[in-house]
């Protein structure tokens, strides 16, 4: 614990029950984070927590947001994030959301099945895409094994990012 947050916490005149951030904490920890992930793109998931506090610290460092849904994204771009820096990336995507976040000039998708893919080709022409690799299949040595639920299997990637140069998107 610090000592701006034992401070806090201290504090007898703060309401309850309150909500304590410790903005320098946060860009430490993404710093070090970044800093130990060094050439890899990191994107800070919103769903972890979308306090507009912590989306404006993490914009203002440059970070870049991965967004499950629309209002996620709309959330990001109130914090000061350029579109650039987005990335959607919920596995269902409504035609509707991923049209209103190619109109808010998001351009980079995340898909992991051929439907996606498509919806993204029709509403988002010429988007960036990422497909998601399924890494490991049983979920062996996996706290919480999310195999099933998300990627694909390597043939299926190579296959989806053929098509997805096919239907004109990078």
């Amino acid at each position: 614990m610090t000592t701006r947050i034992e401070k806090a916490i201290y504090d007898t005149t703060m309401a309850t029950p309150c909500l304590i951030l410790d903005k320098e904490r946060i860009k430490q920890n993404y710093k070090n984070f970044c800093r130990k992930m060094s050439g890899v793109d990191v994107f800070y998931a919103v769903k972890a927590n979308p306090h507009p506090a912590i989306l404006a610290l993490l914009a203002d460092e440059g970070a870049s947001f991965d967004c499950a849904s629309f209002h996620e994204i709309a959330l990001v771009l109130a914090s000061g994030c350029k579109p650039e820096k987005i990335s959607f990336g919920s596995t269902l995507k409504k035609a509707h959301d991923i049209k209103a976040a190619y109109g808010a000039g998001i351009d980079h998708f995340v898909f992991d099945a051929k439907e996606e893919l498509h919806k993204i080709a029709k509403h988002a022409p010429g988007s960036r895409v990422t497909c998601r690799l399924l890494v490991n299949s049983d979920g062996d040595g996996a706290q919480w094994p999310l195999s099933r639920k998300f990627g694909c299997d390597e043939a299926m990637v190579i296959e989806l990012m053929i098509e997805a140069l096919e239907l004109g998107l990078v």
